[in-house]
């Protein structure tokens, strides 16, 4: 025998369609009413990412670009051989530019404002090569050697302008990578 209720649904006289519930309190967060202080996203193309950072207090935009083994630091391109490559005696080119050493470019960093102190005493270099950005502009690609006797390592820059526009679109102030 069927339950008094499952003959009313089963006669259409009980439309669940049509059972009113109380509505429900809708509970605030205390933090509902403030915005966001920090909006963070990321944006790839390419080997690329672009991290942005928008401060919605002080209304400002902070900006990091890197790839696995490039990063963009403050007017510098640091390369990155590998925390035990020791690249003080280094040579690097520039497309198909001449060979040039690092030591002319560690002086200039310096004076620019850019040290390196990551490595150990006995590899202050920490693996890193870092080049004024303006001495890359349009480049393809840049190939460095760490010691006469390893092998030259390429680095392709061949994306990285849609990385730059992707940055500028999402309001960094590319100047400033």
């Amino acid at each position: 025998m069927l339950s008094v209720v499952a003959m009313a649904f089963s006669l259409g006289f009980l439309n669940p369609a049509n059972i009113k519930l109380p509505a429900m309190p809708q509970l605030k967060s205390p933090f509902a009413s403030q915005p966001r202080q920090v909006d963070a996203w990321s944006v790839r193309r390419a080997d690329w990412t672009v991290n942005i950072r928008h401060d919605n207090f002080t209304k400002t935009t902070t900006c990091s670009l890197k790839s696995r083994a490039v990063d963009f630091h403050s007017g510098f391109v640091v390369f990155r051989l590998g925390p035990s490559v020791n690249t003080d005696g280094a040579f690097f080119r520039i497309d198909e530019g001449p060979a040039r050493s690092i030591d002319e470019t560690v002086r200039r960093d310096q004076q620019l404002g850019y040290f390196s102190g990551r490595g150990p005493i006995d590899n202050p270099s920490g693996g890193e090569v870092a080049l004024p950005r303006s001495d890359l502009d349009g480049a393809k690609q840049v190939t460095i050697r760490a010691t006469p006797h390893s092998k030259p390592r390429l680095f392709d820059l061949t994306r990285l302008p849609d990385a730059l526009a992707a940055a500028k679109a999402g309001g960094c102030p590319v100047e400033q990578l």
